[in-house]
């Protein structure tokens, strides 16, 4: 009923528009159906072209929506929908899928790597949206293109490039931000040199987030909940359970990250284009709330509960040669993460530290050819080859001595390799009105782990080795049914290889009742995906709604062994990772930008998913995790000379406590009521923001969030959303 309302308000929308067509000429806000996407093909291509859903956050929309982190700004545009365990994350979900289900790509290279965990990843917030040109979400599955990972879709991010100039050119900018719900201060900088055949780029971010505070007015029947009343704490040398005087501030969640990019271009005499992109991203410790916040007995849970250092890098090269009717692309990149994780229970002297080292290399290989009027080939390929060294630690910190201890991972030899070639065919048949696409990549996949005698005291396995060949499929037509009127039809087969995380770990995910260990026979998941959508598009509206259904085989589930092992002094149930289900996921989708009058626009958008799985041998289809409540967000913009004033709520239904997955991964204990009767009631924000363009080079954003002060906490997520926040940034640009 709330989709065929939805569907009734985009028919009005779209007749007024009708109406309104021959009056106002403004349509600046209004996005437009031949703007150049990267992420369906690698190489670019029209939206109307593409039959897939794709949503894009340039870098103006970044700006006006002033998130904390990419994160933050992925939940105000309410496009996608966003989870968190603590401040320093943000998970983002695609059509049911999330974290290592969903593929994130940075200027054409994977970041997905061996160690992407299939339960909530943060490393999105490891991307400094300051340095990003625009945010494309391409949703379903794109393997076909982009290889294992992209069952729900792609995450591409674009960063910011100089391009040539005739003559040399030097371009300073600066951004201050200020943020009132967490005290969180932003400073960027960047440069920017240019000339005939060389060009540099430099941007430079310290972000200094604080404790953030919640809202005040309950959206449960529970008031006090989410309130922070104790918290760990030092009294000379001791833990010390300290008292919350702020109970909304919820003490434990600040933290600091450094963001740097050093990117540059230089051309040949023969035509060439090369260029590298070096970005970093360093973090202090990030601390995981929703572990420190846990309360037993009225003592705090954990002393500690860390992620120290979170830190990423990237070094990566590219070679380009184009002509009128071809071109070649070759990207050679190398990636690191550092990420390790510390905890220490209430007045123990133990420190556990679980240390995680991974360098990924990758080769891509990019070309086109334009054939004749009607076929444009794309072909290429990929090599990725991933280590991983996983080492685990106990220290004592009254006397200081540190021994090893149980790894996350396999501690010995761990690598993955991925071997891929792709090939396809796009283009325009005018005749017909019709636009096509289809392409297909077969990729070969590896993974060999080792363990060592200090795992092997708990497990009875030495080795896991895999190999598979995993194909994949893609195809779409989008053809012009009437004036302005498109008909879209895509299919597509996507594939996730087994990867370390998931056929090495050696964790205990939740104390006492879930420790996951290794198992050495686990083949890809499968997802086949058909989607069905419309889009009107003129200079004063683009209006698109579909519908999708994706079938899933070979459904990777955390499965009890139906033994119990002892690890860290308890005895504690064993489980691992299987291929023991399988199950679907269907939802539509609609998005509504319509110019009301010269000035003002109309914006709406609204997402429905449901998702179920069925474990083998059993006759019951029960609720998948990781499948958000309905969300979306309405809103206006009014646009007078140099200012423009906007006003939008962002909303989510319910999510019932029937509906909550019973793998754990849903996170039940953090919804009001707690599990086992817990559940997310719907809620509503409602925000107002204004941009002043004071001149040339000065930009002002002034952004009121949250209006109501609203307590709440977003499904699934460990940590309330912020309370009512001001923001405020200027900008000064050369």
């Amino acid at each position: 009923m709330k989709l065929l309302k939805m569907i009734a308000l985009l028919a009005v929308c779209q007749y007024a528009n009708i109406a309104w067509s021959q009056t106002f000429e403004d349509s600046a806000e209004i996005e437009q159906i031949d703007e150049v996407v990267i992420s369906a093909t690698r190489q670019g291509m029209a939206r109307n072209a593409v039959a897939r859903q794709i949503e894009i956050l340039n870098s103006k929309k970044l700006a006006e929506l002033q998130g904390a982190n990419l994160a933050d700004a992925v939940q105000l545009s309410g496009k996608a929908f966003i989870q968190k365990s603590q401040l320093g994350g943000g998970s983002v979900v695609l059509r049911g899928f999330e974290a290592s289900r969903v593929l994130m790509v940075i200027d054409g290279v994977r970041v997905n790597n061996a160690t992407y965990r299939a339960g909530h990843l943060q490393d999105l917030v490891t991307f400094d949206q300051f340095a990003l040109d625009r945010m494309e979400l391409l949703f379903g599955g794109g393997s076909s293109m982009y290889g294992s990972d992209a069952l729900g879709g792609v995450i591409y991010l674009k960063t910011k490039t100089a391009n040539f100039t005739d003559s040399l050119e030097i371009k300073p900018s600066a951004n201050f931000r200020f943020a009132t719900a967490g005290n969180n201060t932003t400073a960027n900088i960047g440069l920017t040199i240019t000339s005939p055949r060389a060009t540099l780029l430099f941007s430079g971010t310290l972000n200094d987030y604080g404790d953030l505070t919640m809202g005040s007015k309950p959206f449960s029947d529970i008031d006090t909940f989410g309130y922070r009343t104790k918290y760990a704490g030092n009294i000379n040398g001791k833990d010390t359970a300290l008292i919350n005087n702020r109970p909304r501030k919820q003490v434990g969640t600040a933290y600091q990250q450094m963001d740097y990019m050093l990117k540059g271009m230089f051309k040949t005499k023969s035509g060439i284009v090369h260029g590298f992109n070096l970005n970093t991203s360093l973090s202090s410790s990030v601390p995981r709330y929703d572990r420190l916040k846990i309360i037993q007995g009225g003592q705090p849970r954990f002393a500690e509960w860390e992620y120290k250092p979170q830190n990423r890098y990237m070094a990566s090269y590219f070679a380009e040669k184009k002509g009128l009717d071809y071109s070649h692309k070759m990207i050679a990149a190398f990636q690191r993460t550092e990420v390790a994780r510390v905890d220490r229970r209430f007045k123990s002297p133990i420190r556990n530290i679980a240390s995680d080292k991974v360098n990924m290399y990758t080769l891509n290989y990019d070309y086109t050819k334009k054939l004749n009027q009607l076929i444009n080939l794309m072909a290429g390929g990929e090599i990725a080859v991933n280590t991983v060294n996983s080492k685990g630690y106990i220290e004592n910190i009254e006397n200081f001595t540190k021994i090893d201890g149980p790894s996350r991972y396999a501690d010995s030899t761990t690598f993955t390799t991925s071997y891929s070639a792709y090939a396809g065919i796009n283009g325009n048949i005018p005749k017909y009105k019709l636009y096509y696409t289809a392409s297909a990549r077969l990729t070969a996949y590896g993974l060999k782990a080792n363990f060592t005698e200090q795992s092997q005291r708990k497990l009875a396995e030495t080795q896991t080795n895999i190999n598979n060949i995993a194909p994949s499929v893609d195809a779409g037509l989008t053809y012009l049914l009437a004036k302005n009127l498109q008909i879209k039809l895509a299919v597509q087969s996507a594939f996730r290889n087994p990867n370390v995380d998931d056929v090495t770990k050696l964790f205990e995910s939740r104390p006492g009742r879930n420790i996951a260990i290794p198992n050495n026979n686990v083949n890809p998941e499968r997802t086949f995906t058909g989607e069905l959508s419309a889009v009107y598009s003129t200079k004063r509206a683009n209006i698109e709604m579909g519908g999708y259904y994706t079938h899933i085989n070979n459904l990777m589930v955390n499965q009890a062994r139906g033994d119990s092992m002892m690890f860290n002094g308890t005895l504690t149930p064993v489980f691992r990772v299987v291929n023991a289900a399988g199950g679907f996921i269907q939802g539509a989708f609609a998005n509504a930008q319509v110019q009301v009058f010269k000035g003002l626009y109309a914006n709406a958008s609204l997402t429905l998913t449901h998702g179920r799985y069925q474990l083998q041998g059993s006759n019951n289809f029960v609720p998948l995790d990781h499948i958000p409540p309905t969300f979306g967000k309405l809103g206006l913009k009014y646009i007078i000379k140099n200012m423009d004033f906007t006003a939008f709520m962002i909303f989510n239904g319910i999510k019932k406590n029937s509906e909550y997955s019973t793998s754990g991964e849903d996170n039940m204990e953090d919804a009001p009521g707690g599990a086992p009767n817990g559940f997310t009631p719907a809620w509503q924000t409602y925000h107002i923001a204004a941009h002043f363009k004071v001149s040339d080079n000065i930009n002002i954003w002034a952004n009121l969030d949250n209006i109501l002060d609203l307590a709440y906490r977003p499904f699934s997520s460990g940590i309330s959303a912020p309370g009512r926040n001001l923001s405020l940034t200027l900008r000064y640009a050369f």
